[in-house]
């Protein structure tokens, strides 16, 4: 609202001063005439003028600096990693969920005793999902380090649950009243 203010009161205040020449009678420029020839190779408007073609300072053109790669090795590395621990969250999760009848899932989207095909589906999409956000971000911000924080964070939760799904099922069954 104040800019507004600001640009309403300085147009306002141009515009009463240019009104202000105490009664000055103002001459405008003659018009300029219309001519043929083409000065020094460029194109004519058709009015003369003493003004001059300034070209633009500007380049708007591909990039001549370094090329950032949005699948890089960088990428790969991290992102094969952490498929890897998602695959070995997943079947140590099947393998401790079909070794101890007492074992439960604590992941609310897969429920407490899922199916193989249930954990593979919810698991696998998710990681697709975060796979792909982390390559928008690094295609659209590549400079910056975004983009390895889904891959990160993938690595050491599903490495933590997968050693943690070993604990559980590395026992033989027990039941609630037994002492080892």
């Amino acid at each position: 609202m104040t800019k507004a203010l600001l640009t309403s009161m300085l147009f306002l205040s141009i515009t009463m001063a240019a009104q202000d020449n105490g009664g000055a009678q103002e001459t405008l420029p003659d018009a300029p005439e219309r001519i043929e020839v083409i000065q020094a190779g460029l194109p004519s408007t058709g009015f003369s003028s003493n003004a001059h073609f300034v070209p633009p300072t500007f380049f708007i053109g591909p990039r001549m600096g370094k090329r950032w790669r949005t699948f890089d090795g960088q990428f790969v590395i991290l992102h094969t990693l952490s498929t890897i621990a998602v695959f070995a969250d997943i079947e140590t999760t099947i393998h401790g969920l079909n070794v101890n009848p007492h074992a439960h899932e604590i992941n609310p989207l897969l429920g407490p005793r899922p199916s193989p095909a249930r954990v593979y589906a919810t698991v696998l999409s998710w990681h697709l999902f975060g796979t792909y956000e982390s390559y928008r971000a690094k295609r659209d911000a590549p400079r910056r380090s975004v983009w390895k924080f889904q891959p990160r964070v993938s690595i050491i939760a599903h490495s933590l649950a997968a050693v943690s799904n070993l604990f559980i099922s590395s026992g033989a069954p027990r039941s609630p009243n037994s002492k080892r």
